[in-house]
């Protein structure tokens, strides 16, 4: 079922109209934005708005990129995790 939404993003409103069971996401989103964009803010004092919004997408863009470079070695991790423990099982039975 399609819903509206309003979230802000630096105190100004945008409307999604979205599916109901993606509300949350884009909340944790906004959320993620806003914090982003405060960091950059204050960590570049005096900075064109224009420029630290440059900053605030490479800066979400590298988060996103590593978060998906990790889920994709995740079942490499787990197959390695899985096998290490049948060894060290099989050493503790000897």
């Amino acid at each position: 079922m399609k819903q509206n939404i309003t979230i802000y993003i630096n105190k100004i409103p945008l409307r999604f109209t979205i599916e109901q069971q993606d509300e949350q996401i884009y909340r944790e989103a906004a959320v993620a934005v806003n914090q982003t964009y405060e960091s950059i803010k204050t960590r570049f004092q005096g900075g064109r708005a224009e420029d630290l919004w440059m900053y605030v997408a490479l800066q979400m863009a590298t988060n996103w990129r590593r978060q998906a470079n990790n889920n994709a070695i995740k079942p490499i991790i787990d197959k390695l995790t899985e096998l290490d423990n049948k060894i060290v099982r099989q050493l503790d039975a000897e």
